[in-house]
């Protein structure tokens, strides 16, 4: 799709506009209700087939084996919009970088990303399907714990470069903070606020691919998305000797055009 034909569908990202939309049809979820501080929510595994728009991007093989046993067609993601609800059948999506997502409050931005890269790592592809599972079938407190540590990253602030993730305890700076520490959930945020401690002692940080939905039309908008990307993360730069010696050089002119 065109940059042209994106704009025309009242999609932007920040002061940028979104190159890829794409329509999911959300096929239900597996979970259950989950008492937190913004109210009973929706906690689970939410199923997701694609209709329209380019490939995207998703780790079918790593998502898809946490299937329970049960035979999934698409893909699985998390919610990272809470408070934001979905349509039955097709939603439009953007396609962004998980820094770029949820619409609401506000986007992640780059710290509150790589620490939900980091839990992605450790909570999901770091574990076997035995982890999601009781007896053959979904282990309702494990995707219940998850998605709450997913908005956990998503809600808690971030200060002097650093978030405290703590489930158990709402911190109200900056995004208003996000916790479950209630009697009917506290040994599910138990094991949320379990999954966080290994994330933020992780030194490895799963790649992540988000679908945002910030149309300018309020009855299009849709609960953001975010799950495993199968695209690799970019290797850092590195400056090949030429260009090292180059900058050596100009900072070489630089000192001496300060010593006179």
């Amino acid at each position: 799709m065109s940059a042209a034909a994106v704009a025309a569908c009242g999609i932007m990202v920040g002061n940028a506009e979104a190159t890829s939309v794409v329509t999911l049809d959300w096929q239900g979820y597996v979970g259950g209700s989950i008492k937190t501080n913004l109210g009973n929510r929706n906690a689970g595994l939410m199923r997701w087939s694609q209709s329209a728009g380019d490939a995207v991007s998703v780790n079918l093989t790593d998502v898809t084996k946490k299937s329970g046993g049960g035979t999934i067609t698409g893909f699985l993601a998390f919610c990272i919009e809470p408070l934001e609800s979905l349509h039955n059948g097709g939603n439009e999506f953007a396609v962004l970088e998980p820094e770029q997502a949820p619409n609401k409050p506000a986007p992640m931005g780059a710290i509150r990303a790589e620490n939900m890269g980091k839990l992605f790592e450790v909570g999901f592809l770091g574990t076997s399907e035995d982890d999601w599972k009781v007896n053959g079938s979904f282990d309702m407190n494990y995707i219940k714990a998850f998605q709450l540590a997913v908005w956990e990253v998503v809600n808690e602030a971030v200060v002097n470069g650093m978030q405290t993730l703590n489930i158990l305890k709402g911190d109200t700076a900056d995004r208003g903070g996000f916790y479950s520490n209630y009697s009917d959930s506290h040994a599910i945020a138990s094991l949320s606020q379990s999954l966080l401690d290994q994330a933020m002692a992780s030194d490895t940080s799963a790649n992540l691919i988000a679908f945002g939905a910030p149309f300018e039309d309020v009855t299009r908008r849709s609960q953001d998305q975010i799950t495993l990307s199968s695209t690799p993360p970019a290797p850092p730069m590195v400056p090949t000797p030429a260009a090292a010696a180059a900058g050596l050089l100009g900072l070489a002119g630089l000192a001496g055009r300060r010593g006179r």
